[in-house]
């Protein structure tokens, strides 16, 4: 089974799913209030720039390999680049969908599960990012 990335558990302490978001293209996403207001109170409370930095730790210390050791390393670096709204937007896309997918398995809805992995196929993200420039 592929290892679930470190960015999708880097937010989980927040409540910011003011709908779903898997739905939602960045820009949608950005429209709603309550989502512009998550974000800014990340911003202004450090936990956006805390995630970011701690993103490097959290993934080397599940990292069993030389191999997903620099992987981390890499990845790193994009974290750091990267606009703040894409990486929560991108944290909160790959949370849910995780949790979707956990529930649709629970409920042993194989039909929910592939659409989820498609949806997932299909989305842009940060973690396609990395996997397109990190090794």
């Amino acid at each position: 089974m592929k290892r679930v990335s470190p960015l999708v558990f880097l937010l989980l302490s927040m409540n910011c799913f003011a709908q779903d978001p898997l739905s939602l293209s960045m820009d949608e996403y950005y429209k709603v209030k309550k989502n512009q207001q998550m974000y800014q109170q990340m911003v202004d409370s450090g936990r956006l720039a805390e995630a970011k930095r701690m993103y490097k730790p959290r993934c080397l210390k599940g990292a069993k390999t030389d191999a997903a050791k620099a992987q981390c390393e890499c990845a790193s670096e994009i974290i750091q680049e990267v606009d703040g709204k894409a990486f929560v937007y991108d944290s909160v896309m790959s949370y849910q969908s995780y949790m979707a997918k956990v529930a649709a398995t629970e409920e042993g809805n194989d039909a929910e599960v592939a659409r989820l992995r498609e949806v997932d196929a299909n989305r842009d993200g940060l973690t396609k990012q990395i996997e397109a420039v990190c090794p």
